[in-house]
């Protein structure tokens, strides 16, 4: 299917750099939605996941010295597990609430919708899109958790095979995250679009969704790296810029010694506030890259699909191959 001119559409192939291009124009027409999108639908959980977590780092580890052999595994242990889990819950709760933005979008076109809408597409396929969600926060909690244990348990044989385990470890981390990543949320696109290209076409139930973002993939694999990687590099350089103007203000305020004129109170909701700050510029990038994810699925769909389906639409109606047989109905 071919877009027209000054037209966007998301179901069309598009080529390396057109993902990139039209996820640019996506978020320049619709920047008004996206960041109410952001700040008014994502923005409160990710205040509420950030607080819990800086409130149960501070709860727990109240009065130690992190420094000491006995706390310092247990602090950065603990800590690493619940920013992990608090980064997978944000991100899958991102790319839930996108993939319904990218719906809008195709059903009412661009520039033509309203934080409103997105609220009320949410609602409307609430409890299937919370089954998405709860099943693959569960599943991938499970693969981390698992894939850690086993690493964890061969490594502890020797020295030498944890040295290994790390370097194989980070080559198929790198293979395989960005593909893994792009089908996760692909799952939630999937249910956001259709079985088959077309407006009318049925959507895809609760486990027809992993199918459907599974079968796009085929045969996309490097492509898919590629894109995801590149559009992952690009973010998180706008990202650590970000996160580096962030802390610059701790910065300053040691610098001048501001920080020790805080009593403990204003001190942790001082913390709180800049981690609520740095975590909420990461889910702007990640927002940004759950929409090339968006437009990248509906790409390799309708490439895989689009022919095909134009191919049976373009048949209907038409006679066979002797044009003198009278047709009757």
């Amino acid at each position: 299917m071919s877009s027209s001119k000054g037209v966007f559409r998301l179901e069309r192939v598009r080529s390396f750099g057109g993902v990139f291009s039209d996820t640019k124009r996506i978020l320049r027409e619709n920047l008004g939605a996206f960041l109410g999108v952001l700040v008014l639908i994502i923005g409160p959980v990710v205040l509420i996941t950030t607080t819990l977590n800086v409130y149960y780092i501070n709860y727990l580890f109240e009065g130690k010295e992190f420094w000491e052999y006995e706390n310092f595994g247990s602090y950065f242990g603990i800590r690493s597990l619940m920013g992990q889990t608090r980064t997978l819950f944000n991100g899958l709760f991102a790319a839930w609430v996108i993939s319904h933005f990218l719906k809008v979008c195709r059903e009412k076109g661009s520039a033509k919708f309203t934080v409103a809408d997105v609220s009320r597409s949410i609602r409307q396929d609430f409890f299937v899109g919370l089954g998405h969600f709860l099943l693959l926060f569960v599943l991938c909690a499970a693969l981390g958790i698992s894939i850690v244990a086993i690493l964890f348990w061969i490594s502890s044989t020797s020295v030498a095979m944890a040295g290994l385990i790390i370097f194989f470890s980070a080559i198929g981390y790198m293979l395989l995250r960005f593909p893994f990543w792009n089908y996760v949320f692909s799952v939630f696109m999937a249910r956001g679009s259709t079985l088959l290209p077309g407006a009318d076409a049925q959507r895809p139930a609760l486990f027809e969704s992993f199918r459907l973002a599974g079968s796009v993939m085929v045969g996309q694999w490097w492509r898919t790296w590629s894109i995801m990687f590149c559009m992952w590099a690009l973010l998180m350089v706008v990202g650590y810029l970000i996160t580096v103007t962030s802390s610059f203000g701790t910065q300053i305020l040691d610098m001048f010694g501001l920080n020790t004129s805080f009593d403990e109170l204003t001190q942790k909701l001082i913390d709180t506030l800049l981690e609520v700050l740095s975590n909420f510029a990461r889910t702007l990038v990640n927002c940004v890259f759950c929409v090339a994810v968006g437009l990248h699925y509906y790409s390799i769909k309708e490439f895989r699909y689009g022919n095909t389906i134009s191919e049976q639409l373009n048949k209907i109606g038409k006679s066979g191959t002797n044009d003198d047989v009278e047709l009757s109905y």
